[in-house]
């Protein structure tokens, strides 16, 4: 936790990379753990933003 904001935006860019190749669930674990920390702000929107994608595309497919 305490390097912030390094960890949140590395958890971000790999959950983006799954999500964009389909790795939903793996999207979903990395949003959740990169959320568990204290992202700065902005970062903090973008998690949101993406989480929220990650929901849809699962709601979707059930």
């Amino acid at each position: 936790m305490e390097a912030e904001p390094t960890r949140s935006v590395l958890f971000r860019s790999a959950a983006q990379l799954a999500f964009n190749y389909g790795e939903i669930r793996e999207a979903e674990q990395l949003l959740s753990a990169a959320l568990a920390g204290n992202p700065p702000g902005e970062i903090l929107l973008e998690l949101r933003a993406l989480y929220m994608e990650v929901l849809k595309v699962l709601e979707e497919g059930a």
